[in-house]
């Protein structure tokens, strides 16, 4: 019950400052109703965008070896330029073992998806249409 009254809280402290902010920013009435709306809604698009992305499992970009290529050479002259170690691991290394986890998973998934599909029974209907 706590939490409810707290985040009710915020969102009535949030609702006031976006008034008076809209308020002092804007004269047209209209204009202002819309960026009041707005700005009562925007929290709710906040909530919702936050569960999701904690939902949602993130696309993972395709790993350029190119990049790869480019963050050595720019690893080297720095190297060069100003001392010191090079960075392990590198970006390309980070984003090329990610990309793979990722693969990784997308097979698994399709395989177990595919082993679900060839599992399953379509019953004596199937059978006769397949003669």
């Amino acid at each position: 019950m706590l939490i409810v009254k707290l985040l009710l809280a915020a969102y009535l402290a949030c609702a006031l400052m976006t008034f008076l902010m809209v308020k002092a920013a804007i004269d047209n009435n209209h204009v202002r109703r819309l960026f009041f709306l707005i700005g009562l809604v925007m929290p709710f698009i906040f909530l919702y965008a936050a569960v999701v992305s904690f939902v949602r499992p993130r696309k993972v970009m395709p790993f350029n070896e190119e990049l790869g290529n480019a963050e050595e050479q720019i690893e080297t002259e720095r190297i060069r330029l100003f001392g010191g170690e090079r960075t392990c691991p590198s970006f390309s290394d980070h984003w090329k073992r990610a990309y793979e986890a990722y693969l990784d998973k997308l097979v698994q998934q399709a395989t177990k998806t595919s082993e679900k599909i060839a599992a399953y029974s379509f019953g004596p209907l199937a059978a006769g249409r397949i003669r």
